[in-house]
């Protein structure tokens, strides 16, 4: 009968450990990957720029402001961009989409201030809440100056 030496058991044993413990060893010694992320405001500022590891989400920056516009969010060409959900796989740029802001300018003609009501482009116009009076005419509604008669 061969007896087995503690110098074999000893092998044995570390080839053990190393099959078992070798698949943690090489996840810890993976590089990770990083992304660059550009969030382009179209609004004559600097671009800002975020490192992001890949496959996890990047952090939404503050919103950006524009003269007459409203903000409506960061998109990936015509995606609008998932700050819960979506995650960097690639260098993307992520672009400022604007809404133009109208101001409407609604005159009485009774000696009262116009009343000013901005208007995001493409929504309806809400005239002010309270007709207009004037002694001794009938309020008809409001008219574009253009095509008042």
């Amino acid at each position: 009968m061969k007896t087995i030496s503690k110098k074999h058991i000893l092998c044995v044993a570390l080839g053990a450990l190393l099959v078992l413990f070798m698949p943690f060893v090489l996840s810890a010694c993976k590089k990770e990957t990083y992304y660059t992320v550009t969030f382009d405001a179209d609004n004559g500022t600097t671009n800002v720029t975020e490192q992001v590891e890949e496959n996890k989400k990047v952090t939404e920056p503050t919103a950006p402001t524009k003269e007459g516009y409203t903000f409506a969010g960061w998109y990936k060409a015509e995606t609008r961009w998932n700050f819960e959900t979506d995650v960097v796989l690639e260098d993307l740029t992520l672009k400022a989409h604007w809404i133009e802001i109208y101001t409407v300018t609604f005159e009485a003609d009774n000696g009262t201030d116009p009343v000013d009501v901005e208007v995001a482009e493409g929504n309806v116009v809400h005239a002010p809440s309270e007709d207009p009076t004037k002694e001794g005419y009938n309020f008809l509604g409001w008219f574009d100056a253009y095509s008042y008669e």
